[in-house]
């Protein structure tokens, strides 16, 4: 039982402050009202609901393991075992120690009256809203477990979607630190050196070698001003963009306005928008209810706008397809195949049929920049490391010059 810190009035009007126990908000709320009394203000009282060792408390729990915990809880539900029954022995055999305190919580919770959902409330870095709407439609409708199934597939593919991108981008940024380390230690170590033995000589250096040994010579010192000017840059960029409106909403329209990038980041947001709105409202929830969990699970806050404006009008009578004909960043096949399921009322298989094209339109987009990257950084490459050469090779003939005098 969670418990709720509230301010009411009595019959007489005076105002009155305390605590209560109860399995919901909804729940809490009731019991004061049978009390007589009229809610002011109601609220959880965060409390420390695990009990967690210092390496516990660093412990990540990944994507991978939530998969293979919703696969593990639905098909025990499926073969009739009950739900406290499939937690302990989950509880018993996972891994991931956090995980499984975090199982015993929820066993306890649900042991005392409280509901499955309610007890995963308690867990928004673990459990998302997606998973726990879907998982109170699921309880309502007794279809535990074909929801379970539903989030695991839908995580599954999440993951997969991650793993690719992760493993796509490691050629590139192993070869650009490979690059830059080179780079660095040339002009720092290097070119210095060989510049200097030119210089004994008596000879002028020529244009290139002059220019490459400035930078060459600023590099070395202003070293450590330039790596601590790196680090507060990116910090306070994280924090302009993480902690500012102003930083977070130029930062969303700028991506969504980058060649290609503004491309996969509308096309990424559609398919988890499509996909959420699809298996909730396939699941009993409203779709403005299904629309507001929606816009919380997608990462740029324009398109979430958007979806929040649209919330809004279609609540006033206004059709989903109608509302996102007139906004410029989806794409007319995704309003068209709303439209289309709209007035066929088949609205819920049809979002999630586009939320699975864009699943590969997404993998196909990320295919293409990476097949662009590559040939990018090589060139780059290139033609840093021959300035580079140009730099040191063109003093060599004039040495081979004076040697001759």
């Amino acid at each position: 039982m969670a418990v709720y810190k509230f301010k009411v009035r009595d019959e007489s009007g005076r105002l009155k402050s305390g605590e209560i126990e109860a399995s919901s908000t909804d729940n809490a709320a009731e019991k004061l009202v049978d009390s007589g009394f009229i809610v002011i203000e109601l609220s959880e009282i965060k409390q420390n609901v695990l009990d967690l060792d210092i390496g516990e408390r660093f412990q990540r729990i990944k994507q991978k393991e939530m998969v293979f915990f919703y696969i593990q809880l639905a098909t025990l539900i499926n073969s009739g075992v009950n739900l406290v029954e499939s937690i302990i022995a989950l509880e018993e055999q996972i891994e991931n120690a956090k995980l499984a305190k975090i199982l015993g919580v929820v066993r306890k919770d649900i042991l005392s009256g409280v509901s499955f959902s309610d007890s995963l409330k308690k867990f928004p870095d673990v459990f998302s809203n997606l998973v726990v709407n879907l998982i109170e439609a699921g309880e309502a409708g007794g279809m535990l477990d074909e929801v379970l199934e539903r989030i695991a597939k839908f995580s599954e593919n999440d993951q997969k979607t991650i793993s690719k991108v992760k493993s796509a981008m490691t050629y590139p940024i192993i070869m650009i630190l490979v690059a830059t380390s080179v780079v660095a230690f040339l002009l720092t170590f290097v070119f210095p050196k060989f510049v200097g033995v030119f210089k004994k000589m008596g000879g002028a250096l020529p244009l290139p070698t002059a220019f490459l040994l400035k930078i060459s010579n600023f590099l070395i010192g202003n070293f450590w001003v330039l790596i601590f000017s790196i680090i507060v840059f990116f910090i306070l960029s994280r924090y302009f963009v993480k902690k500012t409106k102003t930083g977070s909403h130029l930062f969303d329209l700028t991506m969504l306005n980058l060649p290609l990038v503004g491309d996969l980041t509308v096309k990424a947001n559609v398919s988890r928008m499509c996909k959420t709105l699809g298996v909730l409202t396939e699941n009993g929830v409203p779709i403005i209810n299904a629309m507001e969990i929606s816009r919380k699970l997608m990462d740029n806050e324009i398109l979430a706008s958007i979806i929040e404006n649209a919330a809004d009008r279609i609540s006033e009578g206004e059709s989903f397809s109608e509302v996102l004909k007139k906004e410029k960043y989806f794409p007319p096949m995704v309003v068209k195949m709303i439209n289309v399921g709209e007035k066929t009322g088949n609205l819920a298989k049809m979002l999630v049929k586009v939320g699975d094209f864009y699943d590969l339109e997404v993998e196909m987009t990320i295919e293409t920049m990476l097949s662009l990257l590559e040939p990018i950084l090589i060139v780059s490459m290139g033609v840093v490391m021959g300035f580079i050469a140009i730099s040191m090779f063109l003093p060599m003939f004039d040495m081979i010059k004076l040697i001759k005098q």
